[in-house]
């Protein structure tokens, strides 16, 4: 009988929870989680700390490469390894709105939302492709 009971509970908890995101899932990158805002500013950064080296093109590849992974890995790297000449010089904004610049440029949609790697929901966004 407990038995039964559990896998009962298990398949209506199946049910419950497929199809579409419930309140508290984490978005993900194909759901806009960066603004306007920060991909203008990220934009203006770019031009002055990547562009030398990485031209738009390149970050598409790239982020295609770390399909499957945490983006927060992702920006971890980012933010301990770039810009190549004086890694980790630049404010956690710099680095978040260059980042919303990159999603933006390797296709996938901004919305109304920051991007804050402060949050606990930012550490579950995985890297996806994009829908476009």
């Amino acid at each position: 009988m407990g038995q039964r009971l559990l896998l009962s509970g298990l398949a209506a908890a199946a049910i419950f929870t497929s199809g579409s995101r419930g309140a508290d899932a984490v978005a993900g990158l194909n759901d806009g989680i960066f603004n306007q805002q920060q991909v203008k500013s990220g934009k203006r950064l770019y031009k002055k700390y990547c562009k030398s080296c990485h031209e738009g093109d390149y970050f598409g590849p790239v982020l295609l490469a770390w399909q499957g992974e945490q983006l927060a890995s992702f920006f971890d790297v980012m933010t301990s390894a770039m810009p190549e000449n004086d890694p980790g010089s630049l404010e956690q904004e710099q680095y978040t709105d260059l980042l919303a610049y990159i999603l933006k440029i390797s296709g996938y949609p901004q919305d109304i939302r920051s991007l804050d790697p402060g949050t606990v929901e930012f550490a579950g966004i995985v890297i996806e492709k994009p829908l476009h």
